[in-house]
């Protein structure tokens, strides 16, 4: 476990150095990684990152749990007859694809650029890369299993609660580390493009004072949002492995 943690931490740690002699030789056009630090603890330390960070936090929490809710609801329903899925299939392919950054001229004129209208777009975009995952897992689901609960007399809920739920526990976590990345990507951007309240906007006032290294602070904390999450997670699928006897991959 430590061998593991080592390399990419000291990984890490090499291209940190590399960057700060490429930037202090003026190779690149990019503020050192120290100066980026300084400037993120600065920041931290005068209290002005945390009402951005709240709001991205905040709204990235919601988008993620409703996309997530939307998306296994959808999935469970479209797979319940094989006519629903054949009919939805082509509207998935041509909707997953779909840019949500193209919308959001329509989501300023009808919602505005506010919390809501953030919300709506990113659970939106992130519903759409969740639905395949979670439908094709739904599909793949035994039969044998099913028809068994029937004949045993479990009802539509109790097969849900003790054979469909079971079964899509690993895909609803890739699905959540997906959404994860997804979402916090489409909300970046729409903070960024809209100026709604979040890191995004920071980012965008801090590039248009040229504050590069602010811009960069804030940069480096989008990825810690997503390497942090997607830690959380992968600790999750450990616990939960051994829990159940398995072995974590």
């Amino acid at each position: 476990m430590g061998f593991t943690m080592a390399v990419p931490l000291c990984t890490l740690i090499a291209l940190g150095l590399l960057e700060e002699c490429l930037a202090r030789a003026g190779i690149v056009r990019v503020p050192p990684v120290s100066v980026v630090v300084a400037a993120l603890a600065d920041e931290a330390l005068s209290g002005r990152l945390w009402p951005p960070l709240g709001s991205t936090a905040v709204n990235w929490l919601v988008s993620l749990v409703l996309s997530f809710f939307i998306a296994l609801i959808l999935a469970v329903a479209l797979n319940a007859s094989a006519y629903l899925h054949d009919l939805s299939a082509p509207l998935i392919g041509f909707l997953r694809p779909l840019p949500c950054t193209a919308l959001i001229p329509l989501v300023i004129l009808s919602l505005g650029a506010t919390a809501e209208g953030v919300i709506f777009l990113t659970t939106f975009g992130t519903l759409w890369q969740m639905l395949p995952i979670l439908s094709r897992a739904v599909g793949r689901s035994d039969p044998v299993a099913f028809d068994t609960a029937r004949v045993f007399g479990f009802t539509r809920l109790q097969i849900f609660r003790w054979i469909t739920l079971p079964a899509l526990e690993p895909y609803m976590l890739s699905a959540l580390r997906i959404g994860a990345t997804a979402s916090l990507m489409l909300l970046i951007s729409m903070e960024l493009l809209t100026g709604a309240s979040g890191i995004g906007r920071i980012i965008s006032l801090a590039y248009a004072g040229s504050n590069l290294s602010l811009m960069y602070a804030y940069v480096l904390l989008c990825g810690l949002l997503g390497v942090g999450f997607n830690i959380v997670l992968g600790r999750l699928v450990i616990s939960r492995s051994r829990l159940t006897g398995g072995r974590p991959q």
